[in-house]
């Protein structure tokens, strides 16, 4: 996803002039007040590494369309604003798709290694307190109707140990896919493909050849639900609720078959039994069989979508925004130790012992 941008940073430094670290610019006309414009000398006098300021960048996408830098000679503090453009990217987990949350995350990194960080500045800097941390997301037409967006949070990114690390700034884009598009256009399909397969349970137990076909033939439609749907996702190694939902589908055909068959087993038997001059109860126990599993499995199928409805609309389906997003910045966590670990490998590598 892209990122434009703009960052306001202060601080003080009283020898900002002395040690080269910047020079005077010349004022614009008409200009009053002890603010003036300077310029840095190189970008290695500023508080922030820029090759280093976000986490998951798309490589060679960042790039600074302006910046400007102002002194105060009364308060020595330094403003230096900065806008910019970005891609990033972001691994989605897809287990509860399409019932699933994510988090775009963007993690602003400023080196303060050098300086004292203060949470909220001095009132001598002169700067406005007053203001919320805050940002505009708007999202992509491709991306807008296929996804919910709410309010961004922002925050500073916690360590570990739970204190606050000052040098990382955290804004956390929730969007929720919109799970409508997949409600109407294949789980409530779905249900209807389902659902007519109880039709064949209404055949006559001795109609083995047209219940099988009836219930094959509607799997077959199922499984065409399942090649439409790989090509709405990248390919996953686990499961989504989407995926249990169709082997759900499946596994009930598997359970129509057998019971067809049992029950035209049962008819033959009894048809056996009555040449043999058996009570007629046996003959219809085949029949009863057929109606009081057709009536079970209807019912179950009824009450399992109605719980189904009933999760979605009071949303105990979908994760909690919470944990979305400690599983987030855990998943970066682990995926920062990882690449430290490669990298360590690379630079010191083990050295191959020879065999005696």
């Amino acid at each position: 996803f892209a990122l434009n941008g703009e960052i306001t940073i202060f601080w003080c430094d009283p020898n900002v002039f002395r040690n080269g670290t910047a020079h005077k610019r010349r004022k614009p006309k008409g200009h009053v007040g002890s603010t003036i414009p300077i310029e840095f000398t190189s970008d290695e006098q500023l508080p922030i590494d820029k090759d280093e300021m976000f986490m998951n960048v798309v490589q060679g996408s960042f790039n600074i369309e302006e910046t400007e830098a102002t002194y105060n000679l009364e308060t020595k503090v330094v403003s230096y604003e900065m806008r910019f453009q970005v891609e990033m990217f972001e691994e989605f987990e897809l287990h509860r798709f399409p019932y699933d949350r994510q988090f775009l995350q963007v993690f602003v990194r400023v080196n303060f290694s050098d300086y004292k960080f203060v949470a909220r500045p001095p009132g001598f800097w002169g700067v406005n307190t007053n203001t919320k941390p805050h940002t505009r997301i708007a999202l992509a037409p491709r991306i807008h109707t296929q996804y919910e967006l709410f309010e961004p949070w922002i925050d500073r990114l916690h360590r570990a140990e739970g204190s606050v690390d000052p040098n990382t700034i955290f804004v956390g884009i929730p969007v929720q896919r919109y799970q409508s598009y997949f409600a109407l256009n294949l789980i409530f399909p779905l249900f209807l493909i389902t659902s007519l397969s109880l039709v064949a349970l209404r055949m006559h137990p001795s109609a083995l050849n047209d219940r099988v076909a009836t219930i094959l033939t509607l799997l077959l439609t199922s499984v065409a639900f399942k090649f439409i749907l790989s090509s709405e996702l990248p390919p996953t190694s686990y499961m989504t609720y989407i995926d249990r939902y169709l082997i759900g589908t499946f596994v009930w055909y598997v359970c129509l078959v057998i019971e067809s068959v049992y029950v035209y087993v049962e008819e033959q038997d009894a048809g056996d039994a009555g040449d043999d001059g058996a009570d007629e109860d046996e003959a219809s126990r085949s029949k009863t069989i057929d109606s009081w599993f057709a009536w079970t499995l209807f019912a179950t199928w009824i009450v399992a979508h109605v719980i189904l409805i009933i999760c979605v609309n009071c949303e105990l389906v979908y994760k909690r925004w919470e944990d979305v997003m400690a599983e987030n910045i855990e998943g970066n966590s682990r995926q920062k130790s990882k690449e430290a670990k490669l990298d360590a490998k690379d630079i010191n590598p083990d050295d191959d012992d020879d065999d005696d």
